[in-house]
């Protein structure tokens, strides 16, 4: 299993690819872009000035960047989400032994970042967020008549029995619980499947608590599942562009809903530390959020909004950390291991304990 780091090329072959797409340009910078998680990403400048992106595929998962091609094509032709041109892909591995694709650098910096500085005033944030409900209620008008993953399907299963109960990726269900309870395992699962072993069997219990909890009357629909603040970027106070679409699939627009509130509600979800939205701007709260997104979003989607359990937000939190343990604790320093560790165990005392 290769961590980001572990995916080594050197500035040579990296050189090679622009060459062989743009033979008559020069390389002139190579930069690794640092806040990537899973993924080495490039930012590549050529000598006519042209930026471009260079994302390299980890091969953990074979399929994720035929997944993204898929769903950023589908986003483009049915909605106005504004999503980075892909120029050039490749899963040759003639050149690199990795699947890679070429984007567009679209201008602009996170929200997060936009937030943390201070760079935006308080009406113009509540625009930003009003705009990014009307996207996403364009992306969950896109329909799908299964749940699940939308390429390379194994199967289609109407419940998760014996060995397919851990199998979310490559599969395709009836129905949006069964779904909602493979999500889940695979989160647990992520890349992690041994760290916090005394809390798992209760965290697995506890999966088949929220399956029979979870709203299972929902069409499915297009959902990104991996909107957050790091994940929009802002140009000129307005949303110039959407990105990372690997983990998008069919699933439950309540349950997505739920899930983007929470990312900005907090400074990177899953994270347990506000995000500044609250100290930057005095008046803001929850409830100020969640009117102006929902409206935005109202005007795109037609279909009702379910409430998902309070805590829902909370549990998938607490899924993808211990699931990602071990690849998390790569970038971070013995203190904030010690933090995230303290927060784990805080988060299961309150959900399952």
């Amino acid at each position: 299993m290769s961590y980001k780091s572990e995916i080594l090329l050197t500035k040579k072959q990296i050189s090679s690819i622009f060459l062989f797409h743009f033979p008559k340009e020069k390389v002139v910078t190579i930069q690794e872009f640092s806040q990537s998680f899973i993924n080495p990403v490039y930012n590549i400048i050529l000598n006519n000035s042209q930026e471009y992106f260079l994302k390299i595929s980890n091969p953990h998962w074979p399929n994720k960047q035929k997944r993204e091609l898929f769903a950023m094509e589908l986003a483009k032709q049915k909605t106005s989400v504004p999503i980075p041109e892909v120029y050039f892909s490749s899963f040759d591995k003639s050149m690199i032994p990795f699947d890679y694709m070429i984007q567009e650098k679209i201008p602009g910096v996170e929200l997060r970042e936009t937030i943390s500085s201070s760079i935006v005033s308080e009406k113009e944030l509540l625009n930003i967020i009003e705009k990014l409900g009307v996207y996403l209620g364009e992306l969950h008008s896109i329909k799908f008549d299964f749940f699940g993953d939308f390429t390379q399907v194994d199967s289609i299963n109407s419940s998760l029995e014996g060995s397919k109960e851990d199998k979310f990726w490559n599969n395709q269900f009836l129905d949006w619980r069964s779904c909602f309870k493979a999500f889940c395992i695979d989160n647990l699962n992520w890349v992690d499947t041994s760290s916090f072993p005394e809390y798992r069997k209760k965290i697995v219990s506890k999966i088949e608590d929220y399956s029979e909890k979870v709203i299972n009357v929902e069409s499915a629909c297009f959902v990104h599942s991996d909107i957050q603040p790091s994940n929009i970027l802002i140009d000129k106070d307005k949303i110039a562009g959407i990105i990372d679409f690997e983990w998008s699939f069919a699933g439950s627009a309540s349950f997505e809903f739920a899930l983007v509130l929470a990312g900005l509600y907090f400074s990177s979800f899953p994270s347990l530390e506000h995000s500044n939205l609250f100290s930057s701007f005095s008046e803001r709260s929850t409830e100020v959020i969640k009117k102006c997104f929902t409206r935005g979003y109202q005007t795109t989607f037609q279909g009702l909004i379910s409430e998902e359990p309070e805590d829902l937000t909370n549990f998938i939190w607490l899924l993808f950390m211990i699931g990602s343990w071990d690849w998390s604790i790569k970038s971070l320093t013995t203190d904030e291991v010690q933090e995230q560790e303290k927060n784990i165990h805080n988060l299961f005392k309150q959900l399952i304990e």
